[in-house]
């Protein structure tokens, strides 16, 4: 897959508003400063350039990923914008025990549940090295058909048993850590949590609108390269690793072992 990187010129080039340079698209303005219909040119043209290229995944840089403006005018392209997303699908094992351990929690003790009403391949294997790390796991689904050949897979081969419920008084109301995958705020809040379940809900931001709620909830995380790291990636400084990362793993799947969790 390839994917271009779009950075800001610090030097701006008053004649070509957009350029390319190797994977690079240097926009030659100031973002910031634009308004919408400048900001819609400034798009036309790149997305002209993917076009050539046949490209249609893209990296923001740092500032230009927190113009919304912009990224939804990209969106509206149907261009992807790599955001650390499906990193976080490979890391997901890792990431759980990274929130165990700054919370001072043993897995071996924790109810885990994961909230899915679709099973996503990536899914399948985090289940099952779950089932096999948690003292109990839940998945609330309103599908629970989908889930059946993994449960009965862990049950043969492990002797682990998994529950699937959509039960909205029981089904939450001890979860240690809740991972949500796809339940939206709306559907989340039908449920009884627990008072001080963490949550952890990458793909969609949530709040949850109980009174005595006192839990954590993680909508997103950092990486950082570990100090023996043999993998550098200065000529990206300009955006977030994660991002990177996610790009680089595609073709260089060992770059997860120079990598730490930040939560």
């Amino acid at each position: 897959m390839q994917v271009f990187f779009i950075k800001q010129n610090k030097k701006y080039n008053f004649f070509r508003k957009v350029e390319l340079y190797d994977d690079k698209i240097l926009i030659n303005s100031n973002v910031k400063k634009m308004n919408l219909n400048k900001k819609i040119k400034i798009v036309k043209k790149i997305c002209k350039i993917l076009a050539q290229n046949s490209v249609n995944t893209i990296i923001l840089e740092k500032n230009l990923k927190k113009d919304e403006e912009l990224r939804n005018l990209i969106y509206s392209k149907n261009i992807e914008i790599i955001d650390g997303k499906n990193l976080y699908k490979v890391l997901i094992i890792d990431f759980i025990k990274r929130v165990c351990e700054k919370n001072k929690m043993n897995l071996a003790e924790l109810k885990i549940s994961i909230i899915a009403n679709e099973n996503y391949i990536w899914l399948k294997e985090a289940i099952y090295e779950l089932g096999k790390l948690a003292k109990e796991l839940n998945i609330i689904t309103n599908n629970p058909k989908s889930f059946e050949k993994i449960n009965q897979s862990l049950l043969e081969k492990e002797g682990i048993i998994i529950f699937c419920t959509n039960n909205r008084k029981k089904a939450l109301c001890k979860s240690n850590i809740i991972l949500n995958l796809d339940f939206s705020q709306e559907e989340i809040n039908k449920y009884i949590i627990y008072d001080n379940s963490i949550i952890i809900s990458i793909d969609e931001k949530i709040k949850i609108f109980k009174k005595r709620f006192n839990g954590e909830i993680i909508d997103n995380y950092n990486i950082k390269l570990k100090q023996n790291s043999k993998t550098k990636f200065e000529e990206f400084n300009e955006f977030e690793l994660k991002d990177v990362v996610e790009c680089y793993i595609t073709t260089h799947l060992d770059v997860i072992e120079n990598i730490e969790i930040i939560v």
